[in-house]
C-alpha cells in the first residue's frame, strides 16, 4: 500500500509541475536560473574583458548567453562584439537606453550589403537574475529571432531590400571581445555564465536548454563556460569545449593567484628550511604573503629562536597583528632586544599583500609597511637593549613558517610568494618599487630571494634555489607537491577484454564506453574496448557463439602497457563446471571447457603475448535477482576461482564482488554500498533491473577501477640480485632521524636458509669507537628476520625466531620498533608474525649503510631485493598492510625509499625528499691527477698494523703499486703516519714492514712516525704506560740507512729516527716534512718550533700519528685513545697551541690512529692568517674487515696528495691498492693548500684603472690599438687568480710600454653653427598643442638629440650633420596641425541621441556608417584638418537626409470616419468627390513609403471632400446602416464629423511641427 501511495504522490508531483509549467508559474529555466551559476563577473569600472585567441570562421545563426546584469546605468555596453569600420561584424550590447540591441554589418568588395540595428525594450533583464538571451538568424526566411529564457520575445522581419537583408556563411576576419570590443570604449557590467554559437537555427524547442555541452553536439561552433575557479594568473584561458575552436583571453579580471607561492597550513606543520645559516642579517625584509582570515593565534612567518642566541623574526601576534623581534648577545649577555608591532591594521585578510619590515640604522628607528604604505615607525632610544645591533650574525638556521622549536606550536596558516632579504635599508620609494621588482640575482644589496613556486618544486625534488647567485638554497618540508599530478596511467596504452558488461551495451549516454571509455578518455590513453557481448571465460557458449571467447580478444596484433581482462558471468549464467584448481603452468594441462581451465589458459595467453604488460582482471560486481535465472545464486563461486587462479599467476584484480574500499574511514562495499545493486539506485538510471549497470553505474564505478589500476602500476617484483656479492653500494649521506621501521621485498631460495641470509641494509663494521651507532637489518639463519643495534658499546639482538623468509617467493618482510612500549615486531606480506619486548636505547646514526652487505663487506645478501624503505617513524601494521604493494612517496617518516629495479648512472635512486641514493662505494676508473699534466704527488700510508699482521702479502702489494705508479702519477715522497706494525715485539711483523718499505727504496724516499703500536710498554705501579723507546723501529730502520738519504735534514736525537726531519721539492715548491712521535712530548714540540722557525723559506707537511679525531675537531684529554706515557705527552689540541699555529709556514699535518673508513680533512686559521689543512687517513678497520669477513688480503689503502704545479691546487684520492679501485666518491676530491707565494697585483690594477678612462679620439689609432692590446693582457692576468708573479711584472711592463708610446691626434675641428642656429630657432617655437601629435614627438625627440650633441665635445662632424638634418625635417614637419574638431564632436553627439526606429530604415542605415566613421576621425588625434572637414561634412548631409517614419493614425481616424457615411444621403455629385479622395487616402494608407507630406495632403483632401457633401432633401435620409431611405432632410452625423474635421486638422498642423522642430 505504502508504494502504491509513492507513485501516486510522485505522478501527482510530475503532474503538478508540468500543469504549473503550463500555466506559466513555473519554468524549468527561471528554476535553473535561480541556482548559482559559475560565472566570470565583467565590471567597467575595471575594464575587463575576454579576448578570443583567434578570429571566429563566421558569423553564427544562433547564439546563446546566460547572462545576469547589473542595475542599468543609462550607459552603452558591450556583451560581445568585434566592430571596426569597414569589416564584417556583429555584436550584442545595450544601448544608452538600456534597450537589448543586436547589430551586424555586412561588406562585399568594400561595399557594405547588410546593415542589421536590431533594439528591443527588455526592462526585466534588470532583476539581477540569470537570463538566458537567444537570438536565432533565420537566414532562409530573412528574419531574426529573440528569445529570453526559451520564450520567443520579439521578431524583426526584414524586406530583404538594399541592406536589409541577412547573409549567410558570413566570413569574420576581425578578433571578438566578449566585455567589450575593438574599441575598448564601452565595457559591460554583468556576471556571464556560458556563451554558445551553433551554426544551425535552433527552434523553440531547442532554445534555453541548459543541459551540459559535450563539444561534441552537431552544429556546435563555439562553447565556453566561464568558471573563475577554472581560471589563475597563469592559466588565464576559458577553454573552449569544441576541439580546435579559440579559447577566451581574460584580461583585468582579479583572477586568483597561480600556483606559484606555497600554501603553509598548521595543521600539516609544513615549513620551508633555509638550509645554512644566513652569513649576515638583512636590513630589510620583504615579502608577498595572503594569510588565512584573522587567525587569533600566534604564527611564524620568519624565524630562527633559539633562546640565548642571536635571532631576529616575523610574526603573526594572536590579536592579528604583524610583530617584528631582533635579539643580539655579546659573550652571552643580552644587549639588543626590540619587539616592533602593529596596531590594529588589517593584516590577515586573505588578501595579496606585500609586506617589508625595514632595519633603518641611519634614523635608528624600525618601520613595517603593507603595499608600500608605511604602517609603523619606531624610533629607538639605542638605550640599554633598544638599539638595533650591528654586524648581527647567526649561529642557527631561519625557517620560513616555523622555527627551530621542534615542539613549537607557532606553524603558519597562509599563503607567501617571493621572500627577499636586502643588505640595504629601504626607503618609503624603493619598498614601493620592490612591489612591482623581479629579482634578477644580480642586485648589488641582494642577500637573497626565494621565489615560492608550488609549480616548480616536486615531492622528489623540494629544493628552492637562491636567485642570489652562489645563494643559500631552501628546503620545502611536508607539502605534497605531487597533489595534481597527473595520472600514472596518463598516455599509457590499455586493452580491455570481457563480455557485455566490458562492452557497455547498457550507456546510453555513452555507448561502447563503460569503464573502459571512462578511464581511457580521462587520461588520454591509447584505448581499446574489445569487449563483446555474450564472451565467456570457458568454451561454454562455443555452439552459440564460437568467436566470443574473452581469450581471443587479445589477439590485436600489437602491444599494449595494460591489459585489463574481465569476464565469468556469461559463465556463471551456462552452469559451466568450475573444475578442478590446476598446479600446471603448462597450457596443455588446462581443461578450457571447465572455468577453471580456461582461467589458466586466459591468462597464460595474456602473460605470453603481453610480457611487458601490466595485466589485471576485474571480479565483477554481485547482481540481483532477475529474470534471467538463478545463477546469482553461484555467481560467487566462479568469482571465487577466478581470484585463486589469478593469485597462483600473481595477477592482480580488484574483486567488484566482495571488496570495497574505506571512505572517511567507514568500509563501503563496491557492490552494495557504492553500487547500491539491491536497490538499483547507482546502477541503472532507469534501466530495467538486471545484469548490465547503466551510465551512471559506470560513472560510479570507474574512478576505483582506474584508482586500482594506478595501484597495480606503482610496484612491482622487479628488483635486484645480491647473491653474487659483487654488488657494492651504500647511501651518500646519513639518515638526519634516527631508523625506527625498516622493510623490502625480498625474494631468497629456500637454501639460504641454511647459513646467515645476509645483511638487507646496515652500517656494521668492527670498531672500537663507542659513539658510532650501529644498525643491521638482516636475515639470520633459518630465514630469521633481524635486526642488530649497537649503541655505546651495548648490543641489542632481535630476531623473529620462528619466522622463515627463505620460501623461494617474493615476500615483504618489515620490522618495526616501538620505543615507547619497547616492542620490537615483525610483518610478513603486511600481516604480524612476531613480536618481542627488547629495549634499545636507539641513536642517530653517524655512518652511512650499505645495502646487501655491511660495512665489513661480509654477509651479502643471498637473494634478491626491491623496494626497500627506512623510517623515522614506528610503522603500524595497518600503515604496512596497506603499502606494502604499492608505490609511496614522501609520506610522514620516510628516510628513504629505494626501488632497486635498475642502477642509473651508477646509483640505485632515492625516491624519498632525501634524495638519499645508494651509490657503488668502490669505484673503477683512473681519477688519478697525472705528471703528465703537471702534477706531482705524495703517497699518505695510513696504519698498516692490520697488515703487518695478517696479510704481509698486501703490505708488499702497497708499497710495490706506489713504487711502479711513481713515474705516471710523480709521487716524490712517501709518509707513513704510524702503527707500522700491530705487535711492537713481533720480528716477524718488522720483517713484514722492512721488506715492504725497502721495495720503495731508490726509487721514493720515504718518512715514517713512530706509533703507539711501535714503542714499547711498561708497567708502572701496576698500570700500563708506553715508553719513548722503539727498538725495533730503529733496528728494522736504522739511523745510518734513514740519515744517508739525500733528503734527510736531521733528528731530535741523535742515533734514532723517532722524529726527523727531511727535505723535498715538489712542483717548485720546497718543502720540510717533520716526523714527529706519538702524542710528542713538550721538549720535542720545543725542537719542531725551532726547527720550523729556522726554514721559514719551507713549505711545512708536519705528521704525527694521532691528531685528528673521526668527528673533524682535534684529540683532546677525552678523544685521546692510547696508554700514558713516561715522561708525558700532548694531545691534538696541545699540538696546534704549542706549536703549529704559531708558524705562517706550516701548510699541513697528516696523522692516523683513529680508524674510519673515510678520509677526514678539516682546516684551521694559524696565529699568522696562513689556512692549515689537516688531515686524518687510517684504514685499519677495512684491511681487518676484509681480512676477516671479505677476501682475507685487508685493502691495502693509500691516499695519494697530487699538487699542481705553480698553484695552490691538491686534488686527493683514497685507493686500495689490493682492489685496484678507489673508495667512496667523497673521498676523491679537490682542495687547496697553501702553497705559492702569494701573487702582488696591486700595482697592476692601480695601472689599469688609470689607463682606463683615456679616450680613443685623443690618440692615433695605432697607438690605440696597441693600448687595448695589452689592456687586454692585463685584464686576463687581473682575473686569473692563479697568475703567477712573473705574468703579473711581465703584463705591468708591457702596458707601462704602451701608455709611454701612446701618440696625440692631430685635433680636428667641428662645425656646429649651423645646428646651434637650428637650435636657438627651435627653442622659439610655441602652439606645439595644434600640431600632430606624432610630429611633435619626434620634433622634441630631434631637439633634445641637437642639445645634447651641441654640449658634446667628442662628437664627430657627421654626427652634427646628421643631426641637423633631422631637426630641420622635423621643424617643416610643424606645419601638419591638428584638425579642428569641436562642431564635429557636437554633431555626433547630437547623432548619437537619435532613435533609429522613429526613421526610414533607408536613411538610418545611410547615417550609422558615416557615424562610425566620424567617431573614428573624432578618437584619432593624429587627425588633420582634411580628414574633419570631409567626415563633418558627410554626417551632416546624412544627417539631413533622415526621414521620420509617416505618422497616419490621423489619416487612419479620417477613413475610418468616412466608411461610415451613407451614399444615399448626399448628392451624387460630392459623393464622388469624397470616394475619389476616400480612395486615394487609403492608398496612401497602405503605401509603405509614403511619406509625412504625402500622407498629410490626403488627410486634407478628403477632409475637405467630406466637409463639401450636400445632404439630398428627402424627408426621411438613410442613417448609417439603414437599407430603407430615410425621409428626413439631412445627415446629423456628419455634423460631428465636420465638426471634428477642423480639430483633426489642427491636431495634424500642431504635429507636424513638432515633427519637424524636433528634426532640425
Amino acid at each position: 500500500m505504502k508504494g502504491i501511495v509513492k507513485k501516486c504522490l510522485r505522478l501527482m508531483l510530475v503532474l503538478g509541475l508540468v500543469i504549473s509549467g503550463v500555466m506559466g508559474q513555473i519554468s524549468l529555466n527561471n528554476v535553473l536560473a535561480a541556482t548559482e551559476k559559475t560565472s566570470l563577473s565583467f565590471e567597467s569600472s575595471k575594464k575587463n574583458y575576454l579576448e578570443v585567441e583567434k578570429t571566429l570562421d563566421f558569423i553564427p545563426k544562433t547564439l546563446e548567453v546566460s547572462i545576469k546584469f547589473d542595475k542599468p546605468d543609462n550607459s552603452r555596453k558591450v556583451i560581445m562584439g568585434n566592430y571596426v569600420y569597414g569589416k564584417n561584424c556583429f555584436s550584442l550590447e545595450l544601448t544608452t537606453a538600456n534597450q537589448l540591441r543586436y547589430v551586424e554589418y555586412v561588406y562585399e568588395n568594400g561595399k557594405m550589403v547588410s546593415a542589421i540595428d536590431y533594439k528591443v525594450n527588455m526592462p526585466e533583464l534588470f532583476d539581477e537574475n540569470w537570463h538566458n538571451i537567444s537570438l536565432v538568424r533565420d537566414v532562409e526566411n530573412n528574419k531574426i529571432l529573440l528569445y529570453e529564457d526559451g520564450t520567443l520575445k520579439d521578431t524583426l522581419e526584414l524586406n530583404g531590400t538594399g541592406t536589409n537583408v541577412l547573409k549567410d556563411n558570413v566570413p569574420l576576419d576581425q578578433v571578438h571581445y566578449v566585455g567589450t570590443d575593438a574599441r575598448k570604449s564601452f565595457y559591460l557590467d554583468a556576471d556571464i555564465h556560458e556563451i554558445r554559437m551553433w551554426n544551425v537555427v535552433k527552434t523553440i524547442e531547442e532554445i534555453g536548454d541548459e543541459a551540459e555541452l559535450t563539444g561534441q553536439e552537431t552544429g556546435l561552433m563555439n562553447n565556453w563556460v566561464l568558471d573563475i575557479n577554472d581560471l589563475d594568473t597563469e592559466n588565464n584561458v576559458v577553454l573552449n569545449k569544441v576541439e580546435n575552436q579559440p579559447g577566451l583571453t581574460a584580461v583585468n579580471f582579479d583572477l586568483p593567484k597561480a600556483k606559484t607561492f606555497l600554501e603553509f597550513d598548521s595543521t600539516k606543520r609544513n615549513y620551508v628550511e633555509i638550509t645554512e645559516n644566513l652569513e649576515k642579517a638583512p636590513k630589510t625584509i620583504e615579502f608577498w604573503a595572503k594569510f588565512d582570515e584573522n587567525p587569533n593565534k600566534r604564527q611564524l612567518i620568519f624565524s630562527n629562536y633559539v633562546y640565548g642566541k642571536n635571532g631576529m623574526g616575523v610574526e603573526i601576534t594572536a590579536d592579528n597583528q604583524l610583530r617584528y623581534v631582533e635579539f643580539g648577545y655579546t659573550n652571552g649577555t643580552l644587549t639588543g632586544s626590540l619587539d616592533v608591532r602593529t596596531t590594529g591594521e588589517d593584516i590577515c585578510n586573505e588578501k595579496w599583500t606585500h609586506f617589508a619590515v625595514v632595519r633603518d640604522f641611519e634614523n635608528s628607528a624600525v618601520k613595517i609597511y603593507k603595499n608600500g604604505t608605511e604602517l609603523v615607525n619606531q624610533k629607538l632610544t639605542n638605550q640599554g637593549t633598544n638599539k638595533l645591533t650591528e654586524d648581527l650574525s647567526f649561529s642557527n638556521k631561519h625557517y620560513i613558517g616555523t622555527d627551530f622549536r621542534s615542539s613549537s606550536s607557532f606553524y603558519l596558516d597562509g599563503q607567501i610568494d617571493t621572500f627577499t632579504l636586502w643588505d640595504s635599508s629601504k626607503t618609503s620609494e624603493e619598498v614601493k618599487e620592490l612591489m612591482d621588482l623581479e629579482v634578477s640575482g644580480n642586485e648589488a644589496d641582494l642577500l637573497h630571494s626565494w621565489d615560492f613556486d608550488f609549480n616548480s618544486l616536486s615531492n622528489i625534488n623540494p629544493v628552492i634555489k637562491d636567485k642570489k647567485v652562489d645563494g643559500i638554497e631552501a628546503l620545502a618540508v611536508n607539502f605534497n607537491f605531487d597533489e595534481n599530478k597527473d595520472s600514472i596511467l596518463k598516455g599509457k596504452s590499455v586493452l580491455f577484454a570481457g563480455d557485455s558488461i566490458t562492452n557497455a551495451v547498457k550507456d546510453p549516454e555513452k555507448p561502447y564506453y563503460g569503464w573502459a571509455g571512462r578511464i581511457g578518455t580521462a587520461n588520454d590513453m591509447d584505448w581499446k574496448n574489445a569487449g563483446i557481448s555474450s564472451a565467456t571465460i570457458s568454451t561454454a557458449l562455443a555452439s552459440s557463439y564460437p568467436e566470443n571467447r574473452v581469450v581471443n580478444q587479445l589477439n590485436q596484433n600489437r602491444s599494449y602497457d595494460y591489459v585489463i581482462l574481465h569476464g565469468g558471468m556469461n559463465d556463471s549464467i551456462a552452469m559451466t563446471e568450475i573444475g578442478q584448481m590446476s598446479d600446471s603452468y603448462n597450457l596443455e594441462d588446462f581443461d578450457i571447457s571447465t572455468f577453471s581451465g580456461a582461467m589458466d589458459e586466459l591468462l597464460y595467453k595474456a602473460k605470453e603475448m603481453y610480457p611487458n604488460a601490466i595485466i589485471g582482471y576485474i571480479v565483477n560486481y554481485a547482481t540481483p535477482n532477475s529474470t534471467w535465472g538463478g545463477y546469482s545464486n553461484n555467481n560467487k563461486a566462479y568469482f571465487d576461482r577466478a581470484k585463486e587462479i589469478c593469485d597462483k599467476w600473481n595477477i592482480p584484480y580488484i574483486d567488484l564482488y566482495d571488496g570495497g574500499v574505506e571512505i572517511d574511514g567507514v568500509y563501503k562495499s563496491y557492490s552494495y554500498d557504492i553500487l547500491e545493486v539491491t536497490s538499483g539506485k547507482n546502477m541503472y538510471n532507469g534501466l530495467s533491473t538486471e545484469i548490465h549497470v547503466g551510465s551512471k553505474g559506470y560513472d560510479i564505478i570507474s574512478p576505483y577501477i582506474q584508482k586500482w589500476m594506478e595501484e597495480i602500476s606503482q610496484y612491482s617484483n622487479v628488483g635486484t640480485d645480491f647473491s653474487t656479492g659483487d654488488i657494492e653500494v651504500e647511501m651518500i649521506d646519513t639518515f638526519d632521524q634516527i631508523p625506527l621501521t625498516f622493510e623490502t621485498w625480498l625474494k631468497m631460495p629456500e637454501s639460504a636458509a641454511t647459513n646467515r641470509g645476509g645483511v638487507i641494509a646496515g652500517n656494521l663494521f668492527d670498531s672500537y669507537y663507542s659513539d658510532i651507532p650501529i644498525v643491521n637489518f638482516e636475515v639470520y639463519s633459518n630465514g630469521v628476520p633481524r635486526i642488530y643495534w649497537t649503541v655505546n658499546d651495548k648490543s641489542y639482538d632481535y630476531k623473529a625466531t620462528g619466522v622463515n623468509v627463505c620460501t623461494g617467493e617474493w615476500t615483504h618482510l618489515a620490522i618495526a620498533y616501538d620505543q615507547v612500549n619497547k616492542k620490537m615486531a615483525t610483518y610478513v606480506n603486511g600481516e604480524k608474525v612476531h613480536e618481542s619486548t627488547i629495549d634499545i636505547d636507539v641513536k642517530k646514526l653517524n655512518q652511512p649503510m650499505k645495502i646487501g652487505k655491511d660495512s665489513r663487506d661480509a654477509y651479502n645478501f643471498k637473494g634478491e631485493l626491491a623496494d626497500l624503505r627506512i623510517w623515522s617513524t614506528t610503522r603500524s601494521e595497518e600503515q604496512i598492510k596497506n603499502n606494502f604493494n604499492r608505490e609511496i612517496e614522501n609520506e610522514t617518516g620516510l628516510l628513504g625509499s629505494w626501488k632497486l629495479d635498475r642502477e642509473v648512472n651508477g646509483q640505485y635512486l632515492d625516491s624519498s625528499l632525501n634524495q638519499n641514493h645508494a651509490e657503488n662505494y668502490w669505484i673503477d676508473g683512473d681519477l688519478f691527477a697525472k705528471s703528465a699534466d703537471g702534477y706531482k704527488s705524495i703517497a699518505i700510508i695510513p696504519d698498516t698494523q692490520t697488515l703487518a699482521l695478517y696479510a704481509p702479502s698486501s703490505f708488499s702489494k702497497l708499497t710495490s703499486w706506489i713504487r711502479d705508479n711513481q713515474e705516471e702519477l710523480g709521487i716524490e715522497l712517501a709518509i707513513h703516519v704510524g702503527d707500522i706494525v700491530n705487535e711492537r715485539d713481533s720480528h716477524s711483523q718488522w720483517t713484514a714492514a722492512k721488506n715492504s718499505m725497502k721495495l720503495l727504496d731508490g726509487v721514493v724516499p720515504y718518512v715514517f712516525s713512530a706509533g703507539n703500536h711501535d714503542v714499547i710498554i711498561q708497567k708502572v705501579d701496576g698500570v700500563w704506560h708506553g715508553v719513548r723507546s722503539t727498538p725495533l723501529m730503529n733496528q728494522y730502520f736504522p739511523y745510518d740507512e734513514v740519515s744517508s738519504q739525500p733528503s734527510f735534514g736531521g733528528t731530535y736525537k741523535e742515533g734514532e729516527v723517532d722524529n726527523t726531519y727531511s727535505y723535498f721539492t715538489i712542483n717548485n715548491v720546497e718543502f720540510m716534512v717533520i716526523s714527529l712521535e706519538e702524542s710528542p712530548r713538550l721538549e720535542v714540540l720545543e725542537w719542531a718550533n725551532k726547527i720550523t722557525a729556522e726554514n721559514k723559506d719551507k713549505k711545512v707537511i708536519v705528521t704525527t700519528h694521532e691528531y685528528l679525531n673521526f668527528d673533524g675537531n682535534l684529540i683532546n684529554d677525552e678523544t685521546q685513545d692510547h696508554l700514558p706515557f713516561i715522561g708525558g705527552s700532548t694531545n691534538g689540541e696541545e699540538m696546534w697551541d704549542l706549536y703549529v699555529r704559531k708558524h705562517e709556514n706550516i701548510t699541513a699535518v697528516v696523522a692516523g690512529h683513529v680508524g674510519f673508513p673515510d678520509l677526514v680533512s678539516t682546516k684551521k686559521v694559524g696565529d699568522n692568517g696562513n689556512v692549515v689543512t689537516q688531515i686524518l687517513c687510517d684504514a685499519q678497520f677495512m684491511d681487518r674487515d676484509d681480512y676477516n669477513n671479505g677476501s682475507g688480503q685487508g685493502v691495502g689503502m693509500v691516499m695519494i696528495l697530487s699538487f699542481k704545479e705553480n698553484s695552490d691546487e691538491i686534488k686527493v684520492n683514497w685507493y686500495s691498492t689490493v682492489r685496484n679501485q678507489f673508495y667512496r666518491t667523497k673521498n676523491q676530491y679537490t682542495d687547496t693548500m697553501e702553497l705559492t707565494k702569494k701573487t702582488d697585483k696591486t700595482e697592476l690594477q692601480t695601472l689599469y684603472d688609470e689607463l682606463l678612462v683615456l679616450k680613443e679620439t685623443d690618440y692615433t689609432k695605432d697607438s690605440w690599438t696597441a693600448l687595448q692590446e695589452a689592456l687586454d693582457e692585463a685584464k686576463t692576468v687581473l682575473d686569473n687568480a692563479n697568475a703567477m708573479q712573473e705574468e703579473v711584472e711581465n703584463a705591468k711592463t708591457l702596458l707601462q710600454t704602451a701608455k709611454e708610446e701612446l701618440v696625440k691626434a692631430e685635433e680636428v675641428t667641428v662645425n656646429k653653427t649651423a645646428l646651434s642656429i637650428a637650435v636657438e630657432m627651435a627653442g622659439n617655437v610655441t602652439e606645439l598643442d595644434k600640431v600632430v601629435p606624432v610630429v611633435v614627438t619626434e620634433f622634441e625627440a630631434a631637439l633634445q638629440e641637437a642639445q645634447t650633441i651641441l654640449a658634446d665635445e667628442s662628437v664627430s662632424q657627421e654626427e652634427v650633420d646628421a643631426s641637423f638634418a633631422r631637426l630641420s625635417v622635423a621643424m617643416h614637419m610643424l606645419q601638419f596641425y591638428k584638425g579642428e574638431r569641436s562642431e564635429l564632436q557636437g554633431l555626433i553627439v547630437e547623432a548619437e541621441g537619435l532613435d533609429g526606429s522613429r526613421y526610414t530604415d533607408k536613411t538610418w542605415n545611410d547615417l550609422i556608417p558615416v557615424l562610425q566613421e566620424a567617431q573614428e576621425v573624432l578618437a584619432n588625434e593624429s587627425a588633420s584638418q582634411e580628414e574633419v572637414d570631409n567626415v563633418y561634412n558627410a554626417l551632416v548631409k546624412a544627417y539631413l537626409e533622415l526621414r521620420l517614419i509617416p505618422d497616419k493614425s490621423l489619416l487612419q481616424e479620417l477613413i475610418n470616419k468616412a466608411e461610415t457615411l451613407n451614399a444615399t444621403n448626399y448628392s451624387a455629385k460630392t459623393w464622388s468627390v469624397m470616394t475619389k479622395a476616400l480612395d486615394k487616402a487609403k492608398a496612401v494608407l497602405d503605401d509603405p513609403k509614403a511619406t509625412q507630406e504625402e500622407v498629410d495632403n490626403a488627410k486634407e483632401v478628403l477632409a475637405k471632400a467630406m466637409a463639401g457633401l450636400e445632404a439630398n432633401e428627402v424627408s426621411n435620409p438613410v442613417k448609417a446602416g439603414d437599407t430603407i431611405a430615410s425621409v428626413a432632410t439631412g445627415d446629423d452625423s456628419l455634423i460631428g464629423v465636420l465638426a471634428g474635421i477642423g480639430l483633426l486638422s489642427m491636431v495634424t498642423v500642431i504635429t507636424s511641427y513638432k515633427k519637424r522642430g524636433n528634426q532640425y
